[in-house]
Formats: structure tokens, C-alpha cells, sequence
């Protein structure tokens, strides 16, 4: 769990720090990445009950292992700006680096575990909540594949790579990281790398949950969510190959749906969820109206894929009169959910958490609103977007990216919206169930 913690850290920082717009010199970006995998160990170490060496030790490795699907990338050969097939491009010394670097790895572990200190009792965590621990860390590592699934949608660059589950003929992880330069293949490509590690992820979760949860619901919602992401990973290949738009709508409301599946998952596996009793407090009316609303917020987001892949007006407007709806419905439920949790929202209970969740819902549904005009202007005034195939990339325009950015951050306020209105449901349906149906 810390190792696998700690590489989707990396991950994100190794994503920021190669971005297109401000891509640091690897002399800085390499000992910083290592830096945060130290610092991750140290602070998932500190809650290990014993053993810290061992675990810090073990995390490296972890850690590592998952990195190589990034470090492949950095011991091939451009081969003169194409790259070889298979791992026919891989250097000489590639053997040597990969055990080196998994050894490094295995010393950050250990220095990261020694960093964390003596053992405090206070910081403990019960293996038992590890799984809990798991599913946060599966949703944390999808939140920068649903931006990147934005920006690939937003810049347009969708079939900057002509080919698929490769890149430009290379094994997809062995595909040079000096070939990368051209934004519209960084994004595209570094977004099937997030998809590769969100698959990981997804996987690595069901056989814990098969392993370590008895609860016959949870373990059929975890395998489904591990069939849905290889259905979006298959969605996306097709997506190229096909240059199917109508797949390109499918993968990405199929990208929210996983989400909202991931989210729901990982409060079920959470120790609060777990232990919770009912509240006494009838809470149906809460849990129709956040059902009604998870609902709205996917009819939503299918009104909105369909115009920013199809380009059809008729779903912008839609999605311009439909957020109304939304609004409502997200008011209504975080009013009535706050309402009638306050009898029960003594501090640190489940109820007082919900209750700060509810009320976290106005704010993203305010913003989300407010986002959403700032993108319908940059939609009617930009017209409809050409989406380059990769022989066209050499003559294709600089990338707009305020325009970009807007619609991405509006995409991925609406993940964050459709997260806290599956967490209303769930939590709603739990604390609102019958004292007679209290189980575990």
C-alpha cells in the first residue's frame, strides 16, 4: 500500500514536471522525483505497526517496479526520430540501469523508513484499514487520467498517436521520452500511461478486496469496476483505430461512470463506512434526491461529450439548460442532507463528515456553474475544433491552452461534483438504513 502510494505520487509529479508548458531540466526533475518517493515512504512508514525497515524497504521496490513503466521511456533510443518496435530500442546497458534503479529504490524505501523516525504509537494504522487506504490511493490515481482524458479532448488531440495499444510502432512503454516534444503526442501517450496505471491500480484493488473483504456486494462492485476499466481501455484503442467519435463520447462518459463507481467503492471500504450505525434519522428522501441527482449529473456529462466530441449544438444547449437541473437537484440534496444529519453531527462523526460534504457540494455545483458560462463563451466563440490525425501535427496551430485549461477545469469540477454526489448517496443510504439491517 505505501509503495503503490508512493509511485502514484511520483507519478503526478513526474506528469507536472514534463508538462509541455514548463517541462523542467531532468537535472532537476530526476532528484526531485526521488525526493518525493523519500518523503512518501517516511510518511506511509510512520503508520506501520512494525517492521518499519522492512516496509520501507519493501515500498521501494514497489515503487519501483510500478515506475518502470516510466522509466522505460528513458532507456531507449530515439533512433533518429523513430522508434523501434518491441524492445529492439532498448540500450545496451538497459539491464543494468533497470536493477539499478530498483535498487535505488529499495535504498530510498530504507532511508525514507529511518527518516520516519522511532515507532509512534499514536500514528499506528490497523492493517485492517490498509484496504480502506487502497481504494484512496486507486481513486487518487484516476483523478490526473480524467484531466488528462480533458485535455486530450480540449486540445484536440485525440489521434496524435495513429496507433494503438502502441505508440508509433513501439511497445506503448518503451516509446522514447525525446520523441515526447510535440504536445499533442505528450498528452495523448502520457494519458494511456495513466490509464496503464489506473488498470494496475484497479486490478491490484479487486484481488484485495476478494482477499480481505467478506461482504458479497463489495466484491462483485470491485470486480465490475475492474471489467469497466478494461471496457474504457478497449473503448480508447477503438477510439484511435476506428477515429470513431461516437467512441470517443463512450470512453469518456464511461471514464465518469468508473469514477463514480471508484468513489462509491472506496467509502464502502472505509472503516467509518463500516462501523457505522444508523442515525434513528429518516434520511430516504435525502437518498432519492442524491440518487436523482447522480443521475442528472450523468445525463449531464453525456450532453457535454456529446458536444465536445461531436461538436453538436444541439447538446451544448442541452447542457447549457440541463445545468439548471443540476443546480437544483445539488441544492436540494445538500439543504435536506445537512438538515436532517444536524441532530446527529456530534464532531468526528460520520454525520458531521457527510454534513461537511453536503455543504461541499454548493460550493463545487456554485463553481462548476459559474465555470460552465466562462466555457460556453469559449464554445460559441471558438467554433468547431479540427482534431489533427498524426500526419497532420507538423502543420497543426499552438495549442490555445487558456481556452484549453477552462473547458478541462470544467470537465474535471464536474468529476468532483458527480464524487460528492455519489458520496451523498451512499453515505445517505447507510446512515438512513433501519437499526434491524445493521451489518457490518
Amino acid at each position: 500500500m505505501v509503495g503503490f502510494g508512493a509511485a502514484v505520487t511520483m507519478w503526478v509529479v513526474w506528469l507536472i514536471t514534463h508538462f509541455p508548458a514548463f517541462r523542467l531540466d531532468s537535472t532537476i526533475a530526476g532528484p526531485l522525483l526521488l525526493a518525493v518517493m523519500a518523503f512518501a515512504i517516511a510518511a506511509g512508514t510512520a503508520t506501520a505497526p512494525e517492521r518499519r525497515l522492512v516496509v520501507g524497504i519493501g515500498s521501494g521496490l514497489v515503487a519501483g517496479a510500478i515506475n518502470l513503466l516510466i522509466l522505460g521511456s528513458q532507456i531507449v533510443d530515439a533512433g533518429g526520430g523513430t522508434p523501434a518496435p518491441g524492445i529492439d530500442g532498448l540500450k545496451p546497458n538497459a539491464l543494468a540501469i533497470i536493477a539499478g534503479f530498483l535498487g535505488l529504490s529499495a535504498a530510498i524505501g530504507l532511508i525514507g523508513s529511518i527518516a520516519a523516525g522511532r515507532p509512534d504509537p499514536a500514528l499506528r494504522v490497523d492493517p485492517a484499514r490498509w484496504l480502506g487506504r487502497f481504494a484512496v490511493i486507486a481513486v487518487v490515481a484516476a483523478v490526473p487520467l480524467l484531466l488528462l482524458g480533458g485535455l486530450v479532448t480540449s486540445t484536440g488531440s485525440g489521434l496524435a498517436v495513429p496507433d494503438w495499444p502502441g505508440t508509433y510502432g513501439a511497445n506503448m512503454f518503451l516509446y522514447p521520452i525525446g520523441l515526447m516534444s510535440q504536445p499533442q503526442v505528450y498528452l495523448e501517450h502520457t494519458h494511456r500511461l495513466f490509464g496503464a496505471l489506473v488498470g494496475l491500480s484497479t486490478l491490484v484493488l479487486m484481488l484485495y478486496v476478494l482477499l480481505a473483504d467478506r461482504r458479497p456486494s463489495v466484491r462483485v462492485a470491485a470486480v465490475v469496476l475492474f471489467l469497466v476499466v478494461c471496457l474504457q481501455g478497449y473503448l480508447g484503442g477503438a477510439r484511435v483505430v476506428e477515429k470513431s467519435q461516437w467512441f470517443a463520447v463512450m470512453h469518456g462518459v464511461l471514464a465518469q461512470v468508473f469514477f463514480g463507481g471508484l468513489v462509491a467503492l472506496a467509502a464502502a471500504l472505509s472503516p467509518s463506512f463500516r462501523t457505522a450505525g444508523p442515525t434513528g434519522i429518516p434520511l430516504g428522501k435525502s437518498s432519492r434526491l442524491a440518487a436523482a441527482l447522480v443521475a442528472c449529473i450523468f445525463v449531464q456529462l453525456a450532453f457535454g461529450a456529446m458536444y465536445r466530441h461531436l461538436h453538436n449544438n444541439h447538446a451544448l444547449w442541452s447542457h447549457a439548460a440541463f445545468s439548471l437541473a443540476v443546480v437544483l437537484l445539488a441544492m436540494l440534496t445538500a439543504f435536506n442532507l445537512s438538515a436532517r444529519l444536524a441532530p446527529a453531527a456530534a464532531a468526528g462523526s460520520p454525520a458531521a463528515r457527510i454534513a461537511r460534504v453536503a455543504r461541499g457540494l454548493v460550493h463545487a455545483v456554485g463553481f462548476q456553474f459559474l465555470l460552465g458560462w466562462v466555457a460556453f463563451y469559449f464554445a460559441l466563440s471558438s467554433g468547431k475544433r479540427h482534431i489533427p490525425t498524426a500526419d497532420q501535427l507538423v502543420d497543426t496551430p499552438d495549442i490555445a491552452w487558456g481556452d484549453s485549461l477552462v473547458r478541462t477545469v470544467h470537465q474535471a469540477n464536474g468529476a468532483l461534483l458527480l464524487a460528492l454526489a455519489v458520496l451523498c448517496l451512499v453515505w445517505s443510504m447507510r446512515l438512513g438504513r433501519p437499526a434491524r439491517s445493521a451489518v457490518s
